[in-house]
């Protein structure tokens, strides 16, 4: 921003100008800002918890036990029809998967797209999608056991935290290896949705900033395996650190 009296650059959380020796006014908004962030984290991290009590865990396990039922029922569908010889290269009626797509009933559509165990241009859409919500499905398993781990301090989840870890940062970047750089359809209004869910977990568990947050996305300093190697790390140093407190407590 420029000094309001010399017109010098000066940084936002900057008292005073380097040039004139002027004081930056602007300091008390960003200030302000910055107090209104932590509110707000304070604020989802007291409601996610909150939210994450045994009886919801419980409800979430059970939504979790569905989408794996969902995954199973994809899987042997595609096993019986490669058996068989039936489903190859038949075509894919649109207007149903589609339909499935718009109301958001995303594992059937999966089912029915595998099922016919050829895809085409006009598929790319929901296979996008059938790719991250597949992801978001494996965080919402390792989160649960990551969670009743940190509640009852018992059983060594290190290999949920690694695997956490990766999946959270493939949702953050969820066209990473994908052809498309950008989401087809209403993709990315679901990509949101899952990430924010995400976000509010990473703010109560693990005291994430939003410029944390904004830390687990590519870029041109920063690769996905670089984010998810830092993301890993400071993951188990608080699990363990929370782990430790249970043991003594």
């Amino acid at each position: 921003m420029k000094c309001e009296n010399c017109g010098g650059e000066v940084e936002s959380n900057q008292k005073y100008c380097t040039y004139c020796g002027a004081e930056n006014k602007n300091i008390y908004l960003h200030q302000q800002k910055v107090e209104e962030k932590i509110q707000r984290n304070e604020k989802i991290k007291s409601n996610v918890l909150e939210r994450n009590s045994s009886k919801i865990v419980n409800r979430v396990m059970t939504f979790v036990l569905i989408g794996s039922i969902i995954l199973l029922i994809v899987s042997l569908s595609v096993a019986v029809y490669k058996v068989s010889g039936e489903g190859e290269h038949e075509e894919i009626d649109y207007k149903k998967v589609d339909k499935l797509y718009e109301a958001g009933e995303y594992g059937k559509m999966v089912s029915y797209i595998f099922s016919r165990d050829y895809y085409d241009e006009p598929a790319n859409k929901y296979m996008q999608l059938a790719e991250f919500y597949d992801n978001y499905l494996t965080f919402v398993q390792y989160r649960n056991r990551y969670i009743i781990s940190v509640q009852t301090g018992e059983g060594n989840e290190e290999y949920t935290v690694e695997s956490l870890a990766s999946y959270i940062v493939s949702m953050f970047n969820p066209l990473s290896g994908w052809k498309y750089d950008e989401a087809l359809g209403k993709n990315q209004e679901v990509f949101d949705e899952c990430i924010e869910y995400v976000s509010d977990f990473l703010i109560a568990y693990f005291d994430f900033t939003d410029e944390d947050i904004e830390g687990l996305v590519e870029n041109a300093e920063k690769d996905y395996y670089d984010i998810d190697s830092e993301l890993e790390e400071r993951m188990k140093t608080v699990y363990y650190k929370e782990k430790g407190n249970k043991e003594n407590e």
